[in-house]
């Protein structure tokens, strides 16, 4: 399949309007005289886009595709090397749209090992079939797991600094914090695609006042490496001071891991350090998380747009600079939370797995995540977290879009521990409660809008037809804030139900699982990995007849799918059905041989006649 990808390789948005449609139109030229139709499909030269070339690519009937697995076969010398590269990433991310050059020998050096290994993993290759990526066998009836369509996605690049301190040499020593760190880090990757590069992390002893200043301001501050379409998290974890100055207001310090017992002002970083960071980074949209409790942010609340059909094109359009801080002035962070967390972070990180989608449109703003975090974190502790803009914010709200679970679950799944799954239950209930709560709000907010538009009616009883026609017009066309690319698209109702059935597994709430997992399969019956999880579920509850029907669904679907095997052979184990258990696990052998479970089966299969 051939696509536009520019007449020169240039960097798209650092041209003029006119420059830009000549690098597209005269490609699309060429491209309709070879092909004898227009192309369909575009990929930006170094993957380099913003809003109006986005809406330029979407008026032109294409669609935009950007890789999401770079095989670095252009830097990379070595055929093996770059083999592995891909097949790590994408058994680290469970898909793949793979960037390699034809260019560069090496890349087609590397194919067959990445081909027959993924292949051997039960991946399945697609291509384009002129509706959408399909297996060479299908007609556009199912759609490969690739990655959301760049038109969605609200930022170029993402970056993160994770800094944790348990270890002080002066201060009192923590118990929580490094963990918390690595946590958020964990999740930021898994969860949110920010590449490991892009995080960089600070434990300890790394975590001095310099080495912090020096990343926040220094690095950060580059225009050459953060750019303004980009997003920057910063998260805390460790020691906050708060100091009352003679003007009688409190102003807030991080302490890093060297800072002075007494005399910390000089060694600590202030909140004034703060704002001139948030100044100097040239980044969109900027968010700190401060697992730390202090007073004096000289924080502001409000400042969104209202809440419209296209609100989330228009907060990502905007700055922002925001914080979110454990808690106030000599309030003592809890850290009993589970899996040795603090409450804070446990109570963000679940809020960040997708409870904070209170409104379940995939995506989750900080704004949302504080309405979710604070009041849970209340409930459970003695701390009120803190909320607001810095100044600089411009109405924009930094963005979490959630990426949906693409787990085939099986007995290394992990689950929650006992603390954990306690917790948990206690914050559903409040998630319950800010649901009505929402719900409820939102009733009565669409009351005043009828009630105004009658009262703003019967204040004009004597408007001609013109007149309102002119009016009618207006209005419209003012009602829709500026957008700066297309909509993001709304939440595919199955994945929702599949992703809610992940987090009820992991709290070993199997029959509610397997309800959230058989509804995802009924929306959407040809999807291997929704029937996989159902057939799972049931084989906790010891449903062993129906967990074996789903299996052989999953296979059905996709019979390279080696984990659909071994749990089908563990399946037919449980009702004694000997000979299919050492069929199903002799096809998982022969898809993944060298797999972390193939050890395992060996030894079973000893025992089976």
């Amino acid at each position: 399949m051939i696509g536009n990808h520019s007449y020169s390789h240039p960097v798209l948005p650092k041209l003029d309007e006119a420059a830009l449609s000549r690098e597209l139109d005269s490609t699309n030229t060429l491209l309709t005289y070879i092909l004898k139709s227009p192309p369909v499909l575009f990929r930006p030269p170094y993957g380099a886009t913003n809003a109006e070339i986005l809406g330029k690519i979407q008026a032109d009937n294409m669609k935009t595709v950007i890789w999401n697995v770079d095989s670095e076969d252009w830097a990379d010398p070595v055929p093996n090397s770059v083999a592995q590269r891909v097949i790590t990433e994408v058994e680290k991310q469970h898909r793949g749209i793979i960037l390699f050059h034809d260019i560069h020998k090496v890349g087609i050096e590397a194919l067959p090992t990445v081909i027959e290994t993924l292949q051997g993993d039960g991946y399945k290759f697609v291509s384009w079939n002129g509706t959408a990526f399909a297996p060479s066998d299908t007609r556009g009836e199912q759609t490969a797991a690739a990655p959301a369509p760049a038109a969605a996605q609200p930022y170029h690049d993402s970056w993160a600094a994770v800094i944790g301190i348990d270890d002080y040499v002066n201060w009192q020593k923590l118990s929580y914090a490094s963990r918390d760190a690595q946590a958020v880090k964990d999740l930021l990757i898994q969860k949110y695609n920010f590449k490991p590069d892009h995080i960089f992390m600070l434990l300890n002893g790394e975590a001095t006042r310099q080495n912090i200043l020096s990343l926040l301001g220094d690095k950060f501050a580059n225009p050459s490496m953060v750019q303004h379409e980009d997003r920057v998290l910063v998260f805390y974890a460790g020691h906050g001071a708060t100091r009352k100055l003679a003007s009688g207001r409190e102003l807030g310090y991080i302490i890093p891991v060297d800072a002075d017992l007494t005399n910390y002002e000089g060694s600590a970083i202030s909140m004034t350090n703060f704002q001139d960071i948030s100044e100097a980074i040239p980044a969109k949209h900027l968010l700190f998380i401060m697992d730390s409790c202090y007073s004096g942010l000289a924080l502001t609340r409000g400042g969104g747009v209202p809440l419209s059909q296209n609100y989330l094109t228009e907060i990502s359009r905007r700055e922002a600079r925001q914080m979110f801080t454990a808690g106030g002035a000599d309030q003592q962070v809890a850290d009993n939370g589970p899996n040795g967390h603090s409450v804070f972070t446990w109570t963000l990180l679940q809020g960040l797995d997708g409870r904070a989608d209170l409104n379940g449109d995939g995506v989750i703003t900080a704004t949302e995540l504080a309405a979710y975090v604070a009041p849970a974190v209340s409930a459970l502790s003695r701390q009120t977290p803190a909320f607001g803009n810095l100044p600089g914010t411009e109405g924009g709200d930094f963005i979490f879009d959630l990426k949906h679970e693409t787990e085939f679950l099986n007995e290394d799944s992990a689950q929650l521990g006992d603390d954990a799954i306690k917790l948990n239950g206690e914050l559903e209930k409040l998630r319950a409660q800010m649901r009505e709560e929402q719900r409820k709000n939102e009733e009565l907010r669409k009351k005043l809008e009828t009630a105004e538009a009658q009262l703003k009616q019967g204040a004009q009883p004597g408007s001609t037809a013109s007149g309102a026609a002119t009016g009618g017009a207006s209005a419209s066309a003012g009602s829709t804030p500026a957008q700066s690319g297309p909509p993001t698209p709304p939440p595919d109702p199955a994945a929702v139900s599949n992703d809610e059935g992940m987090r009820l597994y992991k709290e070993k709430s199997y029959a509610d699982a397997a309800a959230k997992f058989t509804e995802a399969s009924n929306l959407q019956p040809n999807n291997a990995l929704f029937a996989n999880n159902a057939g799972f579920a049931f084989y906790r509850l010891e449903q062993y007849d129906a967990a074996v029907k789903w299996f052989l669904q999953a296979i059905t679907l996709d019979p390279k799918r080696a984990i659909a095997y071994l749990n089908l052979g563990d399946a037919y184990l449980a009702l004694q059905k000997k000979a299919e258990a050492k069929d199903a696990y002799e096809k998982f052998l022969a898809l993944s041989p060298n797999s972390k479970a193939a050890s395992a089966v060996r030894e079973r299969m000893k025992s089976l006649p």
